[in-house]
């Protein structure tokens, strides 16, 4: 960032002024203000202007420079956890809003000790890079044996309420283009925090192509069963284990609405956990309120004691193989094919 230091009397202004605003002198050179500042305090907007095209809050804090300048800007910070008043920061680059269908840029501050990835291997599972040091990415269950414990979903056909035949079965690797497609229309869609899991289920499906762990699970454990009425896709549902007996459910997104699509999965999912993969315990959050009063609670779901889901709006929740045992009969429609 460039400070504009007054001939006359030396004062460095920020931003460029017309005149000085200690003797109102009207000449000035340049002056580089510092490659770190200190936050002196900020703010967060949670109704940020138009044309901002970043999620709430919008961060905006004053800095100061070594040379005593003071300037103020967005704060460029992921967590607002790490906004603490003294914090190093460092002036950078970037797009600040759109105003009239053209981009405006201009300084914005980050964390001057940002930890940042300097190499990353696609295909390598435990092991990143962090600025020299390598440190080991925590993932459960990779002392097991995945392909003798992951087996695909038999087809089931299912009759959806306006008499349409929908088939769920596993998908496969080949068919993520496909299913990531259906999804797009979906990931745009902003009605409610559960529609944030499209975004989510896309980027799990590449992580999963390209063998990347997921919330901790190995890619191995990773399943995606779809359903299709005819060669229409209309939902999808994906999950995994963090060892053989403890299932993560991720998520379920009904493509066709208004049809019983996601409640049908759903279960679809539950009878490949319990039945075909065998495990003891299910974990799953409930993203939405409908899904945490509709679903979790009519399949006897309990709040886990120790878990919050990753969204923050509730407990986790889990299922025994017991209670599925007891209430399955009523849960699972239609018939292998």
């Amino acid at each position: 960032m460039i400070g504009f230091k007054c001939k006359k009397c030396s004062r460095i202004n920020y931003p460029k002024r017309a005149r000085c605003l200690s003797c109102k002198g009207m000449e000035f050179e340049e002056v580089e203000l510092g490659k770190e500042c200190e936050l002196v305090t900020y703010t967060q907007v949670y109704n940020p202007p138009a044309g901002y095209k970043g999620d709430p809050p919008l961060m905006l804090g004053i800095v100061k420079f070594p040379n005593g300048v003071m300037a103020m800007g967005q704060l460029a910070i992921d967590h607002p956890k790490d906004l603490k008043l003294g914090v190093k920061l460092r002036p950078v680059w970037g797009m600040l809003r759109e105003i009239g269908g053209k981009e405006v840029f201009g300084f914005k501050f980050e964390l001057a000790k940002k930890e940042q990835t300097s190499k990353l291997k696609l295909g390598g599972i435990e092991m990143e890079e962090y600025r020299g040091k390598k440190v080991e990415m925590e993932v459960m269950g990779k002392d097991v044996n995945w392909k003798e414990v992951m087996k695909p979903y038999p087809p089931r056909k299912i009759v959806l309420p306006n008499g349409e035949e929908m088939i769920v079965r596993s998908q496969t690797k080949d068919e993520i283009e496909e299913v990531v497609e259906a999804l797009l229309p979906k990931t745009v869609q902003h009605k409610q925090l559960f529609d944030l899991i499209a975004s989510e289920m896309v980027t799990e499906f590449y992580l999963w192509r390209e063998g990347r762990p997921m919330w901790g699970c190995p890619a191995e454990s990773h399943f995606n069963l779809v359903g299709r009425v005819g060669d229409e896709i209309v939902g999808v549902s994906n999950g995994a284990l963090s060892s053989p007996e403890v299932g993560n459910s991720l998520h379920t997104v009904a493509i066709r609405e208004g049809q019983q699509v996601g409640t049908q999965l759903w279960g679809c999912k539950l009878e490949h956990y319990f039945d075909v993969l065998g495990i003891k315990e299910l974990h799953a959050a409930a993203e939405s309120y409908r899904g945490g009063t509709e679903l979790f609670q009519t399949f006897g779901f309990e709040e886990h004691p120790d878990k919050v889901v990753h969204f923050g709006t509730s407990p986790m929740q889990r299922l025994t193989k017991r209670q599925w045992e007891r209430i399955r009969p009523g849960k699972i429609a239609g018939k292998r094919i």
